[in-house]
């Protein structure tokens, strides 16, 4: 796959941030890399807004509507998901990818909506699946005291993902003694992947 210049650097950025955590570009340079692409989006990608406010609503990927059972808030748990499949970069590709998992979800395993709370994208944007106030339907369970986060491809945007999660305490949704847990560790399952779970192994609150 050819990437255009501000794509390829979009990619460098974040493998930077896997590497380096604590790095930030000069307040200067995200103004100058805008003008090797037109994406409004890009800046989202360079200069992340808190993680409560850089949430793309339902509204924006055109959410089919449904009508799903409630949370028991707030939540206790954290449980971390890969959806494996294709990948996302721009916001135009992930508004149709989170469709198309919503589709899946609806239409093929029965589900009353998509199966995860928050969906993080490639391009650093946290994107709603069923929200805070509704259950996901991936953890048995789990699903009416756990939070939902999944990984769209593969899971390069983790600091959006531990943001989020720090979102979740700070307004209430999710109590600050949480544990957190992958996907495998309460269903027979891959998912979220070896590479991932020994990361989210080092996270605060991660219980095996």
């Amino acid at each position: 796959m050819r990437l255009s210049p501000h794509q390829a650097l979009r990619w460098a950025w974040t493998l930077l941030k896997i590497l380096f955590p604590s790095l930030r570009l000069p307040p200067s340079v995200p103004s100058l890399l805008m003008l090797l692409g037109t994406s409004p989006h890009v800046d989202v990608f360079w200069l992340p807004s808190p993680a409560c406010s850089n949430i793309v609503p339902r509204s924006a990927w055109e959410a089919r509507k449904t009508h799903c059972p409630k949370m028991n808030l707030p939540a206790k748990y954290v449980v971390i998901f890969h959806t494996a499949g294709r990948t996302c970069i721009m916001s135009d590709e992930c508004h149709l990818l989170v469709q198309d998992i919503q589709s899946f979800f609806i239409d093929r395993l029965n589900s009353c909506d998509i199966g995860y709370n928050f969906l993080v994208g490639q391009d650093g944007v946290i994107y709603e699946g069923v929200g805070w106030n509704v259950q996901g339907s991936r953890a048995p369970g789990y699903n009416d005291i756990a939070l939902g986060i999944a990984f769209m491809g593969t899971f390069l945007a983790l600091e959006a993902a531990q943001n989020l999660i720090q979102c979740a305490v700070d307004k209430g949704y999710l109590t600050p003694n949480y544990l957190l847990v992958g996907h495998s560790d309460i269903v027979n399952t891959l998912s979220p992947g070896e590479a991932l779970y020994n990361i989210i192994k080092t996270w605060p609150h991660f219980k095996h």
